[in-house]
């Protein structure tokens, strides 16, 4: 097993403790693990930037942009993502696999996907 596939499989293992989720934290299932090694699910990668003139920060799942772009992510996972603009500046608009002007975006992944946050001044 590579290091993916026993990363995907820890955190198809992973029951959902929402008194925890604040990103990926959840209760280790080793039984569920175990048995996610042996699944079949494609992944795919999601890319996180930031655009503009502006200074902000997007989050979502393992995405804390600014530290990590970038995550690993099976087929059908729905990752919330969250732009924040830095004081002195203001979230535009997303581009990429999210749209609109709203800061949260709600996207499924089912291919390589790019998500970007646009900030101005």
């Amino acid at each position: 097993m590579t290091a993916l596939q026993a990363r995907a499989a820890l955190r198809r293992g992973c029951r959902a403790a929402p008194q925890l989720d604040v990103g990926w934290h959840c209760v280790l299932d080793p039984e569920g693990a175990v048995q996610a090694a042996n699944a079949n699910v494609a992944t795919y990668r999601l890319f996180v930037g930031k655009a503009g003139k502006g200074a902000g920060t997007v989050t979502g799942g393992a995405i804390e942009c600014g530290l990590f772009c970038t995550d690993r992510l099976d087929a059908g996972t729905i990752v919330n993502l969250r732009a924040a603009a830095l004081r002195g500046s203001r979230f535009l608009r997303w581009l990429g696999g999210c749209g609109g002007t709203r800061p949260v975006c709600a996207l499924r992944i089912a291919g390589p996907t790019k998500a970007i946050a646009v900030f101005a001044p």
